[in-house]
């Protein structure tokens, strides 16, 4: 299914992830390739006026919510989570079960003299790759490798592709193959975090079907976390389509991003980190709406943790949600939540249409020039209305 079609079916932060990294290359018939990309800003689309932040843990529930912020750090692109007092009492921290902050990388000694509050930042670029790759919008292809250094790079293989983990017959990471771990990131965010993506084939598939699918983590220290993206409101398309007031809710800037986590895993080692990636991508193999999948798994634990800053979130209502997320073991969950009531930015000079969802159809060329054909696809007129961008070739 063409990007622009899937994305008339999709939700705003959908599109907003593939207005901020969509590329596409095309090779010149002369020598070497063009490249074109969807102008979306991550600066723009996550640094907004109210910027609300929390977190929480599946046992042990909120973490602090009445004492933190968010916010976003323009010089590296990052959105902030900010605790006040944390350190407070003793180095551990008051919710040692949601931060391990020896993995998150915050030494003892500087725990104890340095400060009291607890800050982390994320860089967004990373993020937005991140999730584009996971919801394949972004082909591992358009990302530059690089190696990963000084840590245990076996674990993947030697998790996912041996019986050494295994629970009795019961194969481990849902019966798929380790072909591929590395570090990459994206040219057309000079400076950004890289990720650490995982590449699986379906060993079920014979040799000349399988293909390999790439799913993506952030690190931030020692630990490994996966982003989700969605909408405040629940935004199912059959319903949006039909109801003008969620309508018109759902065509506002107001996104849940978050970044889920085991505790007590670290880069070395993360059985359940991994596991939860090999669920998502052994979905992507037999279904074609794996694209959104662990964005829904997550909405309503996001949703819970983030209403936690402005009301009462009992431990126990934490629990229930995130046992969808992680039924079986204790998971973490860090959630932001931008919104701009006003402005539909999606760069420093365009705004999204709210109506429509514009993608790139095809890049044709013809004798010295590109030709873009840009449409608007209306879910409620099914037509398109097309406008032809001719760029000249250099």
């Amino acid at each position: 299914m063409a990007l622009s079609e899937l994305g008339a079916k999709r939700s705003l932060p959908w599109n907003l992830i593939l207005w901020t990294t969509f590329s596409h290359k095309v090779t010149s018939f002369s020598s070497g390739y063009y490249v074109f990309s969807l102008e979306g800003d991550v600066k723009t689309i996550f640094n907004k006026p109210i910027i609300y932040a929390s977190a929480g843990h599946r046992s042990a529930g909120l973490c602090e919510s009445s004492s933190t912020r968010g916010y976003y750090d323009s010089s590296t692109n990052s959105l902030v989570y900010h605790v006040k007092d944390y350190f407070s009492n003793d180095i551990t921290g008051k919710c040692p079960d949601t931060f391990n902050m020896e993995y998150f990388g915050i030494s003892n000694s500087s725990r104890a003299s340095k400060f009291k509050d607890l800050e982390l930042s994320f860089d967004m670029q990373s993020a937005a790759i991140a999730l584009a790759v996971n919801m394949d919008q972004l082909d591992i292809s358009e990302l530059s490798r690089v190696s990963i250094i000084g840590d245990d790079v076996n674990f993947p293989y030697d998790y996912c592709n041996t019986a050494k983990y295994w629970v009795g017959n019961v194969p481990t990471c849902s019966g798929l193959e380790v072909v591929d771990w590395a570090a990459f990131y994206a040219e057309r965010y000079v400076g950004m975090d890289p990720l650490n993506c995982v590449g699986l084939t379906d060993k079920s598939f014979n040799d000349t079907s399988r293909q390999t699918r790439y799913f993506c983590f952030m690190r931030k220290g020692q630990v490994i976390l996966f982003p989700v993206i969605n909408h405040y409101e629940r935004c199912e398309c059959s319903q949006v389509n039909s109801d003008p007031v969620l309508a018109e809710k759902c065509n506002k800037q107001d996104i849940l991003i978050g970044l889920n986590y085991f505790s007590f895993e670290s880069f070395n080692h993360f059985p359940r980190t991994i596991e939860s990636a090999a669920a998502a991508q052994k979905r992507a193999f037999v279904t074609n709406s794996s694209d959104d999948f662990l964005n829904k798994i997550c909405y309503k634990s996001t949703l819970m943790t983030i209403k936690g800053v402005t009301e009462n979130i009992t431990t126990n209502q934490i629990t229930a949600t995130y046992s969808t997320l992680c039924p079986h073991y204790d998971c973490s969950l860090i959630v932001f939540n931008v919104y701009d009531q006003y402005s539909n930015s999606i760069n420093g000079y365009a705004l999204q249409v709210t109506i429509f969802t514009i993608c790139i159809l095809d890049v044709l060329y013809f004798y010295k020039y590109f030709i873009l054909l840009f449409c608007n696809v209306s879910n409620q007129l099914t037509r398109y209305l097309c406008i032809i961008a001719v760029l000249r070739s250099l």
